[in-house]
């Protein structure tokens, strides 16, 4: 990504063009190119923010996971509606950041 908004930034090719040669949707490259003129340092996040309203990390997902295969393969499988209480009430009790819709849900 890093290489196709310098090339397009040093004009040695059009957005359109090296979206197509790099193999990038166009309009994401449009839309980091736009980040990177505007940006007030050089050190831009060149990648989707999907990790910044996590609740659980990742060994702690896989932590609930392993219990709840653990609790299905004991006959004790809970419901799509348990599991989410679950899930709610192990994140109270580790102090995790969640949606205020958890709580009042």
């Amino acid at each position: 990504m890093k290489a196709a908004v310098a090339m397009v930034l040093e004009g040695a090719d059009s957005i359109r063009n090296v979206a197509k040669d790099t193999g990038i949707a166009k309009s994401t490259l449009q839309r980091y190119v736009n980040k990177a003129k505007h940006a007030q340092s050089t050190d831009i996040r060149l990648k989707p923010a999907y990790d910044n309203k996590l609740v659980f990390t990742n060994d702690e997902e896989k932590d609930l996971s392993k219990y709840l295969l653990t609790a299905s393969k004991h006959n004790h499988g809970l419901t799509t509606c348990s599991t989410r209480k679950l899930a709610y009430e192990y994140a109270v009790r580790n102090k995790k950041n969640i949606p205020s819709s958890w709580t009042h849900k």
